[in-house]
């Protein structure tokens, strides 16, 4: 197995945690978030269990994709390439009962929510039809991982491309099956896939928010939680107790603040009153000349 593409946190999911974080969301746009994060969990503990099973066996794998075809965007959680076909696999951590009725999905309460399978066949043919364009002719197969153990589907036909939690380890096993080699071929395919990847999803909408309405502070890598100080040269997490360097959690907090505000200039002081706790400016200067070029401007001197 080798991962051609690995699954990362976009540059606006890392901008909405940082809104979650310092409170400044909607309670709609908070609940939109808290599901995208979940999300992320399970296509995240989904890479895990893939990296298990297949790593002695023949195959690509390629995570978190977005492509376009003919000005329409589809995405594909994660891309499995072995010798004679590609599995598009997206992947659910939805929780709790549901069933479907005549091609329709409910909650157990009743209440209609959008056919996923749907969803999926849209992003099949689109697939199909980009690797036409290119021509590329290995078969494709499509299929919803629903690899929550607290998920449970009622009434769904067996012909439905779904995978049940129980059912994951069983349809794993199509990969381990083969003889065949990844050839060059192979790899050239994956690689222009992930070459045509766009970083930037262009109808994605971010919630507007300035600087002053953000809570200020060094916020814990492990938990999310805001840090105080423990002595000059280290800081404590108030939540988890996670002890770190100032200066490695201040770097964090500068990539943070360059990912929120990239028309700021990054100065001593406006990284000492967005870290607010780091009292020291000293410190703050030594940890900006170690990691950052200063770009000299008088007293107006900035880094990057």
């Amino acid at each position: 197995m080798d991962v051609i593409k690995h699954r990362t946190r976009s540059d606006d999911f890392k901008i909405l945690t940082s809104l979650y974080n310092r409170g400044d969301l909607s309670d709609n746009e908070k609940c939109n978030y808290l599901n995208a994060e979940k999300g992320l969990e399970g296509e995240q503990n989904f890479d895990h269990l893939l990296s298990h099973k297949l790593s002695e066996h023949e195959c690509l794998i390629l995570h978190d994709l977005l492509l376009e075809y003919k000005n329409s965007f589809f995405q594909i959680d994660t891309l499995v390439l072995t010798p004679q076909k590609m599995y598009n696999l997206d992947v659910k951590y939805s929780e709790g009962v549901y069933y479907i009725d005549d091609d329709h999905w409910y909650f157990d309460s009743g209440k209609e929510i959008k056919n996923p399978v749907h969803q999926l066949n849209r992003c099949e043919t689109l697939f199909r039809q980009w690797l036409s364009a290119h021509n590329i002719t290995i078969p494709v197969e499509s299929y919803l991982i629903f690899n929550n153990p607290e998920f449970t589907l009622f009434q769904a036909p067996r012909d439905l491309p779904i995978i049940l939690p129980t059912q994951l380890n069983m349809f794993l096993k199509k990969f381990v099956k083969t003889t065949s080699k990844i050839t060059n071929k192979h790899r050239e395919i994956a690689n222009l896939i992930h070459a045509n990847h766009s970083t930037k999803y262009p109808f994605n909408k971010l919630p507007s928010y300035t600087y002053d309405q953000l809570k200020k502070g060094v916020i814990c890598a492990k938990c999310n939680s805001f840090q105080d100080a423990l002595s000059s040269r280290k800081l404590v997490c108030k939540t988890c107790g996670t002890v770190e360097k100032v200066e490695v959690a201040l770097m964090r907090s500068v990539e943070e603040y360059n990912l929120l505000f990239p028309d700021r200039k990054i100065t001593v002081g406006a990284i000492q009153e967005w870290c607010k706790i780091i009292k020291s400016r000293k410190a703050v200067r030594v940890a900006l000349q170690r990691n950052m070029r200063m770009v000299r401007f008088g007293k107006h001197s900035y880094y990057e």
